[in-house]
């Protein structure tokens, strides 16, 4: 028998309590670097959804622009799809871990837990619609490559339909963000198609 689906939530910690945008699971942290009120509201953090530690640093001093830390971005989840894929829900830990994880919050750094289904990653990135946002969340790119690895995913409210979300990868030709590819509202339930990429402007703010 196959494995169900599992949808992840992806947001801004701002919209965390937001209708639609945090499941009914544990809320986890997908920044490289984080503020205590982010550790008192959620319960650990997820090393694969985050830039690496190099990349976020070159980007932050800006010895690399916003196109090259993206490039980075896709080239670290696209060589780790298998890192990034939901575990299944029959794992029981005996072979290593499988798939995307976690490291509770003052736990020892090398013990991890399976993300699963329901669960809420999120950045402090201002969602769109906000006078704070200047650019787009690395979690906008990573939506897509979650969705190639297995995951169904819930993106600012908006569940992204999956065989959009792959040709917005495979293509390599979209600049759009997702929220204004179609040129949909924000306020109503329907899915948004990623036609063409979720790629926006760039600025100065990072994850």
């Amino acid at each position: 028998m196959s494995e169900p689906v599992q949808t992840l939530f992806l947001t801004s910690f701002s919209k965390l309590s937001a209708r639609g945008h945090a499941g009914p699971g544990r809320v986890l942290c997908a920044m490289r670097y984080h503020a205590p009120y982010h550790l008192s509201n959620s319960i650990g953090r997820v090393p694969m959804a985050m830039p690496s530690a190099v990349a976020f640093s070159d980007f932050r001093h800006q010895r690399i622009d916003s196109a090259r830390f993206r490039e980075l971005l896709d080239e670290r989840w696209r060589e780790g799809l298998d890192v990034i894929a939901p575990t299944p829900r029959s794992f029981r830990g005996e072979e290593g871990l499988l798939g995307l994880s976690f490291a509770p919050w003052g736990d020892l750094p090398d013990r991890h837990m399976p993300v699963r289904g329901g669960d809420t990653l999120f950045c402090a990135c201002a969602a769109p619609g906000s006078s704070r946002r200047t650019r787009w969340c690395h979690l906008e790119i990573l939506a897509p490559w979650l969705v190639r690895a297995g995951w169904e995913v819930v993106l600012y409210g908006r569940r992204l339909i999956g065989r959009d979300a792959i040709d917005s990868i495979s293509s390599g030709s979209g600049r759009q963000p997702v929220w204004e590819a179609t040129g949909a509202s924000w306020s109503g339930p329907e899915p948004i198609p990623v036609q063409q990429g979720l790629f926006g402007p760039g600025g100065a703010d990072g994850p």
